[in-house]
């Protein structure tokens, strides 16, 4: 999977989705770690490994 940037209504980069060791990992605009997706659990986990839920709740931490 290529990086995905995530932008605001204006087109402005607000975070960025990139794929690591089987997993989604989202940061913001600045580079900093939120958050990641693991599929082989569903589980969202935030930038201190606490569990978010389930499903891919990446764009949430932003």
């Amino acid at each position: 999977m290529a990086d995905q940037i995530l932008r605001d209504q204006r087109g402005n980069p607000i975070g960025k989705i990139t794929e690591y060791q089987g997993k989604l990992r989202i940061s913001d605009h600045l580079g900093h770690f939120l958050g990641s997706y693991d599929p082989k659990t569903n589980t969202t986990y935030d930038y201190l490994n606490r569990k978010v839920g389930t499903g891919n709740l990446l764009t949430t931490l932003l």
